[in-house]
């Protein structure tokens, strides 16, 4: 009789150990352990995400750029073939009413809207102090950039050309003009070295400032020479 007890006993713990693997084998996680997985998720999220959003607009300003350079510099080209190899004649610092390169420019160039000199700001262009250097600071009138005349182009990005001097002699002592563009027109950031950036329009063609202030985290860099660096990345 004890004999048979004994073995009772035995297997009776037998099956109760085997039950005892199969669910805690087939247990699932606790509310705990899948809270903390979801915070581990969210945590990790918030910190590449952002990063590899903005890397992703980075890259799409870097392209809109490059094709806008290539589209100007071809126009750029064909008004100098048309002016006998300089541009000169077609430069015009008269005032509000005229229109100098920028009416030779509209001709090879897709537009939606022209402005003058005297309605760029706000029409073809941002208002003052609602665009921005790279450093964050805001453009304002008392900057030394003047837009001149602008257009907006049929994808929207912002074109604004001014004429600097008749004899195509400023700065560098061979430029004519220059020509600011937003690759994406009103749309944030609105910011040099962004989606903003600068061309000098030089008697042969058109050429990008190549010095570099293109590092956001230097007060010092406001983002207007960097096109260069840019057009390379």
């Amino acid at each position: 009789m004890t004999y048979i007890h004994t073995y009772i006993h035995t297997y009776i713990h037998t099956i109760l150990r085997q039950k005892t693997r199969k669910l805690k084998a087939c247990r699932g996680f606790t509310l705990a352990e899948v809270l903390l997985v979801i915070t581990i998720i969210g945590v990790v999220a918030s910190l590449t995400i952002p990063n590899m959003i903005q890397n992703i607009q980075d890259q799409q300003y870097k392209t809109a750029l490059k094709k806008m350079y290539g589209v100007l510099s071809e126009a750029t080209t064909l008004i100098v073939d048309e002016n006998g190899g300089s541009l000169k004649s077609v430069v015009d610092t008269g005032g509000c009413g005229v229109y100098g390169l920028r009416s030779k420019y509209r001709d090879y160039l897709k537009t939606i809207k022209t402005c003058t000199t005297c309605d760029t700001q706000g029409k073809c262009w941002h208002n003052w102090n609602e665009f921005y250097f790279l450093n964050g600071n805001p453009v304002g009138s008392g900057d030394w950039l003047y837009m001149g005349a602008g257009v907006i182009l049929t994808d929207g990005s912002y074109v604004a050309i001014q004429d600097m001097n008749n004899n195509c002699t400023a700065f560098t002592g061979d430029v004519c003009g220059n020509i600011y563009v937003d690759v994406n027109g009103y749309k944030s950031p609105n910011k040099f070295g962004k989606d903003i950036y600068m061309f000098y329009i030089k008697q042969k063609g058109l050429f990008p400032l190549a010095v570099d202030d293109c590092d956001p985290s230097n007060p010092a860099h406001e983002g207007r020479t960097c096109a260069t660096k840019r057009l390379l990345e």
